[in-house]
């Protein structure tokens, strides 16, 4: 393949760069810098363009190429930098004032008692302004939702910056919510909002958002089973219903989570029915284009449908490159193909860029687009139906491989039986998509509704069991995968180095593959010898509760009022745990009594290692010490009366920390008696979490 062949991915690549340096080096406002660079590259590209004949500059052509990609690029960050979210000189959080006009322009989500939706800020007070809101809003699950799609509302100017992950390895909700142009959140009450109007979103999305919610509801109505409709609710419509974790965990773990997002193959199987169903307009030759139009039309509809998600809209762009190629006769490089539909979406949003969805999508056609025939031609067979199961097999194979390292980065595990999952599924997926299709089809006529229902619920209940046995099979997946950004660079040297090797009988590119993953193992031996030869301590940042690990080569001891099921255990300590990757933790509760080699805890005293704490709690109050007790952290919880000028006499402490099971009031008490007594604290409410290397033991 010559370069030649590929023009839009040459484009692409400096648009990608542009838009990654806009990211983590952005300037705020256009600089004078930037602008006369680009007007000198402009003049420099033009002039060479005029002169290319004449001079001869055609033996500069690398030169001119050069110019034209750092233009591309110059304008990639010039165009993401704009796009920033709190970039705007008129975004909403620079003023101060009391309400805010906003509209909603999201569907609302609702989950136990709490609505959460997103909206733009149209006006601060009386001053117009910019930006997006993220809003919890506490409703009463009795009455109707009191939000819709377009709703002008107008509300407290009560928000609050988005948090960054206070504890090791949490997820990171402040990165994510600014992919999608958020900045900040309130948590308001149904009685401080007052509704405006309505109908100020998108016409033809509130209408699309409408006729979601009334299939769904229909679902709900001929599905007999909950977990059956909102299967069907996910997997047909993109619609976001509760499933329970049951059936999520089995998905995840047999490697079959695509099937619950709407994306290219649910658009294909779309795309492909309708095809089929409007195949007698082929016999005319003036139909034969309604239909290819028409096909557009439908594919494009049911991404507005699903939501317009990054991968949707991927395959609803390609799928129509390829029907208006087909339409005039002319055929598209697939890498070409790939490129231009990335530039798109990337013009429309550049931070689809970031979007774990978009790189999952580009990555899987990737793969099958050059990974695929190399693995198909592998193997030959005459029988139609075993040719067509290796075809699966080898699309499978080649859009796992490709994706793994990313899924694995991002995820933490592996489907060990991947290909037998998608395998047993591929055929009772296909089925329920095109029933649950023809479902909503035949929605307006109110026929054989409760026919196709049961047939979806039997089929939805047959694919969910057969993977729930699947995920119970030993060493169904591999768990607490962790690796750097680095690390998973590192990973795709080595595929694609190893790959390219075997293609082409390189010797050099499997040498590369090679010392690649020489320098991989030799990163996670030394990752897995830290991890296992060094004392750790861990004080949680939590907002109502306490915990502290302790990890001791691959020993584990949590102590913790916490239980298993918590989400304040599974959200912020249960990440760090796993990815210390050891099985061996001991529960304990505060205060319980405990003694062992490495760990003792008797009331308020505990002993990690070499290093002691002193847990100062109400249970101290009142109490006076005889003599002077020495401890390295004091930790101050649930909220004990004291005064630190008391206590400095009667403790020495080189650290004093405050966990967040005390009052605020009361921490802002300590915080300035610290400050005056020069005492080094630290708060761990809304602060990030407490990291002591013991082997240091230095507080």
């Amino acid at each position: 393949m010559y370069k030649g062949e590929i023009p839009y991915v040459r484009l692409l690549l400096p648009f990608i760069l542009g838009v990654v340096l806009a990211w983590y080096f952005p300037i705020n406002h256009t600089s004078l810098l930037l602008l006369i660079i680009s007007l000198i590259l402009i003049a420099a590209f033009f002039v060479a363009l005029s002169q290319y004949q004449k001079r001869k500059l055609y033996f500069f052509n690398h030169y001119i190429g050069l110019i034209a990609h750092l233009l591309i690029g110059l304008f990639a960050y010039q165009f993401t930098c704009r796009d920033l979210p709190g970039s705007e000189q008129s975004y909403f959080a620079t003023l101060r004032s009391k309400s805010l006009l906003i509209s909603v322009n999201s569907e609302p989500s609702l989950r136990n008692d709490i609505l959460r939706f997103e909206a733009r800020v149209r006006f601060a007070d009386r001053i117009a302004v910019n930006g997006n809101l993220l809003i919890a809003l506490k409703v009463d699950t009795n009455q109707a939702s009191p939000v819709k799609y377009g709703d002008l509302m107008l509300i407290p100017s009560a928000y609050q910056e988005i948090e960054p992950p206070y504890n090791p390895d949490e997820f990171d909700f402040k990165y994510y919510l600014k992919t999608r142009k958020i900045l900040h959140q309130s948590f308001i009450n149904e009685h401080e909002i007052l509704k405006i109007d309505s109908g100020y979103g998108n016409k033809i999305v509130a209408f699309a958002l409408n006729l979601r919610r009334k299939i769904v509801d229909q679902f709900k109505v001929h599905i007999s089973g909950q977990q059956a409709a909102s299967f069907a609710s996910t997997l047909i419509m993109g619609y976001r219903a509760d499933l329970s974790p049951e059936i999520l965990n089995a998905y995840a773990k047999t490697g079959t989570m695509h099937v619950l997002s709407v994306s290219g193959m649910h658009v294909a199987l779309f795309f492909l029915l309708f095809a089929f169903l409007l195949k007698p307009l082929d016999q005319h030759k003036n139909l034969h284009c309604a239909k290819l139009f028409l096909l557009i039309f439908l594919v494009w509809f049911y991404a507005l449908l699903t939501g317009f998600s990054p991968s949707v809209n991927r395959a609803a762009l390609m799928l129509s490159f390829v029907v208006i190629g087909k339409a005039v006769n002319k055929s598209m490089n697939a890498y070409n193909l790939l490129a231009v539909s990335a530039l798109i979406l990337l013009l429309i949003n550049p931070f689809y860029l970031f979007d774990i969805g978009f790189q999952l999508s580009y990555l899987a056609v990737f793969g099958l687009v050059f990974i695929h025939p190399f693995i198909y031609e592998k193997l030959y067979f005459s029988n139609k139906i075993l040719d067509a199961a290796w075809a699966y097999v080898a699309l499978s194979l080649a859009a796992q491989t490709i994706t793994s390292p990313l899924s694995m980065y991002v995820f933490h595990q592996f489907p060990l039986y991947f290909l037998f999952s998608n395998l047993l599924i591929v055929i009772p997926v296909t089925i329920i998509m095109y029933v649950g299709v023809i479902f909503v089809l035949l929605l307006p006529f109110g026929i054989f509704l409760n026919l196709t229902g049961y047939i979806l619920h039997y089929l939805i209940n047959f694919t969910n069991q057969t993977l729930q046995w699947i995920e119970a099979m030993p060493f169904a997946s591999l768990q607490g995968i962790w690796f750097n950004q680095w690390q998973l660079i590192l990973l795709y040297l080595i595929f694609f180095s190893g790959l390219l090797a075997f293609m082409h009988k390189s010797k050099i590119l499997l040498l590369s593959a090679l010392t690649c993953s020489f320098i991989f193992l030799l990163i996670l031996n030394f990752i897995w010898y830290r991890a296992n030869s060094r004392q750790k301590l861990i004080f949680y940042s939590l907002r109502k509760n306490s915990a502290i690990a302790f990890f001791n080569g691959n020993k584990i001891h949590l102590v913790t009022e916490l239980n298993p099921e918590d989400k304040a255990y599974l959200f912020s300590v249960k990440p760090s745990l796993d990815h210390h990757g050891s099985s061996l933790i001991s529960w304990h509760d505060p205060g319980e009594s405990y003694y062992s080699a490495d760990f003792c805890q008797q009331k308020c005293l505990l002993q990690f290692g070499g290093l002691t704490v002193i847990r100062w709690g109400p249970e101290m109050n009142g109490q006076s010490l005889n003599r002077m007790i020495k401890t390295d952290i004091l930790l101050l919880s649930g909220n004990p009366v004291l005064k630190l000028k008391d206590l400095v006499g009667s403790v020495s402490f080189k650290r004093l920390l405050i966990d967040g099971t005390n009052q605020d009031y009361k921490i802002k008490k300590w915080i300035l008696e610290a400050r005056s007594l020069a005492l080094p604290y630290h708060v761990l409410k809304k602060n990030s979490a407490w990291v002591q290397d013991i082997s240091a033991n230095h507080p």
